[in-house]
């Protein structure tokens, strides 16, 4: 591990962005958040619980992320709001805080221990009930809680669940989350933010003043292990994931009108052909000259692809598998926040529907910076 990273690692155990938290300051620590998801699964369920933190005007007990690279806090990928750093002018919201002041304000016998179903009960939350339902009543009733120091206990279920997300009833939370300051004021950390910048030298495309690539598609291919979640979204009709499910973009896709293997297939595990047909017809009249592909298929595939991209008239392809040797030491960790940030910041973005990665870059491009066009988001 360099030097950098054991550096943010030993930050990230002190108050974020130096906050220094008051006596009067409320906190709510989910110990059940989840463990060993893609870092992806993680960000939405992070930005959720956060927001029910900030509308209970409790400060957030930042806990870190289990990855396949091992432990890492949420300050290695993300800036902001979302992990300690000031919310906007007018926005008093306590901000996120550290295990260690958690430990160091709250003694465990100052903690108050709930029960996700016993909360469930009391603020009249059903497993069917639309996610703003539960957004707002885990809210309330954190927010009428007089204890200090309240603990959801680590073997708990999730308080958003993954069926909720994959459901139409978590579009009810996407006025609250879109506006919501976690959002608007969502920044990259600075390691994110100085490999980003390796990619724009590496792309070289036009950018306007907010920083829109204006000749970029990119392209978002999930390969590797996905053909057996899609096998499993198939097998219980699951939909499309979490902000990918909202109705203004022009690619819906309803699992109880769409069941069969072929369909699935197409939107979930593209072909080659397919996903040829698509950028042609996603492209067309666009002024698109570059094309930007993050994936994690084999070298041999992409290299197929990229030929056959090449020969039917786009000469500027770049892959993420390009930018990965540009990365050095701690930006190796953070390779796809890297690749998200690209496709955020592409004219047009083509991804996959179940996703959460694309479904992250959804978010960031319909609520950052004043929002991108909904036409401007395409999926297989």
């Amino acid at each position: 591990m360099s030097h950098t990273v054991s550096r943010l690692l030993a930050e990230a155990e002190l108050e974020p962005q130096n906050a220094q938290p008051r006596a009067e300051t409320r906190y709510i620590n989910f110990a059940n958040t989840n463990e060993n998801l893609g870092l992806n699964n993680l960000l939405q369920e992070l930005l959720l619980l956060s927001e029910v933190a900030r509308q209970s005007h409790r400060a957030l007990v930042l806990r870190p992320f289990q990855l396949d690279e091992g432990t890492m806090p949420p300050q290695v990928f993300f800036a902001g709001p979302i992990t300690g750093g000031a919310f906007p002018e007018g926005d008093a919201s306590p901000r996120a805080v550290s295990m260690r002041t958690w430990e160091r304000e709250c003694p465990p016998s100052e903690v108050y221990y709930v029960r996700v179903a016993a909360v469930d009960a009391i603020a009249g939350l059903s497993e069917t009930g639309d996610g703003i339902q539960v957004l707002e009543g885990w809210a309330r009733w954190l927010g009428d809680l007089d204890q200090r120091c309240v603990e959801i206990a680590h073997a708990e279920p999730s308080v958003f669940d993954f069926p909720l997300l994959i459901s139409s009833r978590v579009i009810s939370i996407w006025p609250t989350i879109s506006s919501s300051p976690l959002t608007t004021a969502f920044r990259w950390s600075s390691i994110v933010a100085g490999a980003v910048e390796k990619g724009v030298r590496l792309i070289g495309a036009p950018a306007t003043s907010n920083g829109v690539f204006e000749t970029l598609a990119a392209l978002h291919i999930r390969r590797g292990d996905f053909g057996r979640h899609c096998q499993i979204l198939e097998d219980e009709t699951y939909s499309y994931n979490t902000w990918n499910l909202l109705p203004s973009l022009p690619d819906g896709f309803d699992p109880q009108a769409n069941q069969t293997h072929e369909n699935y297939q197409r939107h979930c595990w593209p072909t080659m052909e397919t996903i040829l047909l698509r950028i042609e017809d996603a492209t067309r009249g666009r002024g698109i000259q570059q094309l930007y592909i993050l994936s994690n298929s084999n070298d041999q595939w992409l290299a197929q692809l990229v030929a056959k991209l090449r020969q039917g008239g786009w000469d500027k392809v770049l892959t993420s598998h390009e930018m990965k040797p540009l990365l050095v030491d701690e930006e190796t960790l953070v390779d796809t926040a890297v690749d998200m940030e690209i496709a955020r910041r592409a004219k047009l973005f083509i991804g996959n529907g179940f996703s959460s990665v694309t479904s992250n870059i959804v978010m960031l491009r319909l609520a950052m910076d004043n929002g991108s066009d909904p036409s401007s988001i395409r999926f297989w």
